[in-house]
């Protein structure tokens, strides 16, 4: 029994390994709330993390939480509770990032509703930000889809309009875009360009 809140995130697994498999020592994570695939892999003691969420510690604890997360001398540099909130504080991070690396923002298809997230991109794009915003998409958020409650963002065209570089990654074809995805992630980590990667995913148990 789960005695807290938790956003789980199966079906969604893929996307933190893949992310744990491309970064380098130096890059680092923002996270949203719904965090919990990738503090599996990037907590250096998860099964504490378990184990505090289970046991209903973590209210006791500085260092974890269901939904705001923090380790010292890790690569999740910040974990949000707020909607959009991890787009603003990213940009700040990555502005004082070390050469060669990059920072890596996460979030959903919820959170691009919010001004934040335009505001973001282009203060990415004027400030040549090393800085991935990679939007996991499952079609909802919380208890709604997104035709119930929002028009069609075309994130596409979005990136287009602020000259950002985009990546669609579809889910039955996740394996043909790693290749591409690699080289954008280079391409961000060497040229200082901004990336927005938009990752089709399924999110099991809504």
């Amino acid at each position: 029994k789960l005695l807290v809140p938790i956003h789980f995130a199966f079906g969604h697994e893929i996307i933190a390994a893949l992310i744990k498999s491309l970064i380098k020592k130096n890059d680092k994570i923002v996270l949203p709330h719904r965090n919990i695939h990738f503090v599996s892999l990037f907590s250096k003691k998860p099964l504490n993390f378990y184990t505090d969420l289970l046991q209903d510690r973590y209210y006791k604890l500085k260092s974890v939480g269901s939904m705001n997360y923090h380790e010292n001398n890790n690569q999740i540099a910040y974990t949000s509770s707020i909607l959009g909130n991890n787009f603003s504080v990213s940009c700040g991070i990555s502005f004082f990032q070390k050469k060669k690396s990059i920072l890596i923002c996460v979030a959903g298809d919820g959170a691009i509703e919010e001004g934040s997230f335009y505001e973001s991109l282009c203060l990415a794009k004027y400030l040549k930000l090393p800085l991935v915003f990679l939007i996991e998409n499952n079609q909802w958020s919380m208890y709604t889809k997104i035709k119930e409650r929002r028009c069609t963002i075309n994130l596409k065209k979005l990136c287009s309009s602020v000259n950002i570089n985009y990546q669609y990654i579809p889910a039955q074809k996740f394996s043909y875009s790693i290749k591409k995805f690699q080289k954008n992630i280079s391409n961000c980590r060497n040229f200082r360009e901004p990336l927005v990667v938009e990752f089709d995913i399924k999110t099991f148990g809504y």
